[in-house]
């Protein structure tokens, strides 16, 4: 069996590219689904939009969505998504720019 260094010497390994906005829709909504949470359509898009880098910053925006909404007892919309999400997607731009 070979080590990692070796898989990726041996051209093995191959890179990533991050799901496109279909499947992140998709993953959204399936955890959504998952852990019986409304997501409206428009939310769905607005973060699959938003999270360009991988799935698990897609995951932890939509977490942090819902531990507000669970919290506050907020109607989860757009308005309430821009306003959670804010800074996650803030340093999202500022990272993908660097």
């Amino acid at each position: 069996m070979k080590s990692g260094c070796a898989r990726v010497s041996s051209g093995a390994y191959r890179g990533y590219s991050p799901p496109d906005l279909e499947t992140k829709i998709a993953i959204l909504q399936k955890k959504a689904e998952n852990d019986r949470f409304s997501l409206p359509d428009d939310v769905a898009e607005y973060i699959a939009r938003a999270i360009k880098s991988n799935v698990r910053e897609l995951e932890g925006a939509l977490t942090r969505l819902m531990a507000y909404a669970s919290l506050t007892g907020a109607t989860v919309s757009l308005a309430t998504a821009q306003q959670v999400l804010r800074n996650i997607i803030c340093f999202a731009r500022k990272a993908r720019h660097n």
